[in-house]
């Protein structure tokens, strides 16, 4: 019997221990010091929250990657690649095509890449994808031609557009190397 209750005074003891109200441990008298509930830090005076970027037992965790702020509840932005300051949520690196801070801002026209530095190729015309820097795709102009045109003359254009469309391909295969 003697050490049921022991051990039923054990248990109430642990109970007591983990038992916050508020920001601060119940009775924390009972281990001669004060002590904080998990996400919050002693300042000298009182249990305050932990700072933007920390959590845990006296606020010694850092925000894991990809989330910062309060308790850090916050999500990175995903332009920014998965991680951001813990503290602000400013990313330090953005996803190909976006730049500026947190990453909000697409390159601008003639631009592509990470952080927007790479020219977009001059066969584009300033305009190109803004994260692989591909040209659209051009669109051939059509040429019209008159009903008197011969089989001849239509063989010729045919293999003259086959031959544009060809060299375009190269073009483009060229650029991706």
């Amino acid at each position: 019997m003697e050490d049921t209750v022991h051990l039923y005074k054990s248990a109430l003891l642990v109970i007591g221990v983990h038992l916050c109200l508020g920001s601060v441990l119940v009775d924390p008298s009972l281990c001669g010091y004060n002590i904080c509930c998990s996400n919050y830090i002693f300042d000298g005076n009182r249990c305050i929250e932990c700072p933007a970027g920390t959590y845990g037992v006296n606020c010694s965790e850092a925000c894991p990657e990809g989330y910062y702020g309060r308790l850090c509840k916050d999500v990175c932005p995903l332009q920014c690649d998965q991680t951001c300051d813990v503290i602000s949520g400013e990313c330090p690196e953005c996803t190909p095509g976006k730049y500026g801070v947190n990453c909000s801002e697409g390159c601008p026209d003639g631009f592509f890449g990470r952080l927007c530095e790479k020219k977009c190729p001059s066969e584009c015309n300033e305009t190109c994808d803004k994260i692989s820097g591909d040209c659209p795709e051009k669109i051939c102009e059509c040429h019209l031609m008159n009903h008197s045109t011969s089989m001849d003359d239509l063989a010729v254009q045919k293999i003259q557009l086959e031959i544009e469309y060809l060299q375009l391909k190269i073009k483009k295969l060229k650029g991706k190397n």
